[in-house]
């Protein structure tokens, strides 16, 4: 249980992390502080959540376009989908928007973008060994 706290705590910590630095890429977006308040949050209440969440609606579903590191799939990718077996499925297609077009435009330089994919594959990583205990 010891373990599995950690890799809680290292996710949530890292997945913060990347929407900070995100921020001060893009300092002036107002839909990522609100999603990253969102998140907080959640997260706040319930400590796992984002983990669990990561991995059934990324890894499960994304695993190989994550780990070919070709992430430009997520910013063009129509996620209507994939939540519309979810309660209130526009609110969250919102909060996956304001994340992914200021994470997108951070990606423009390739240096961000090499960050955000390593960003990606760790949190993925760290969803794997939470999932496989």
């Amino acid at each position: 249980m010891a373990e599995r706290s950690l890799i809680i705590r290292t996710f949530n910590e890292l997945f913060f992390e990347l929407l900070d630095d995100v921020n001060k890429i893009l300092p002036d977006s107002s839909g990522l502080k609100t999603a990253r308040r969102s998140f907080q949050m959640l997260s706040d209440l319930n400590k796992p959540i984002l983990i669990k969440c990561w991995y059934k609606f990324v890894y499960l579903k994304y695993k190989d376009v994550i780990f070919s590191g070709d992430i430009s799939f997520f910013f063009e990718k129509d996620y209507s989908g994939d939540v519309v077996k979810l309660s209130n499925p526009d609110k969250v297609l919102e909060i996956i928007d304001s994340i992914r077009d200021p994470v997108k435009e951070a990606c423009s330089m390739s240096t961000n973008k090499a960050h955000v994919t390593t960003y990606i594959q760790n949190l993925t990583k760290l969803s794997i060994a939470y999932g496989s205990d």
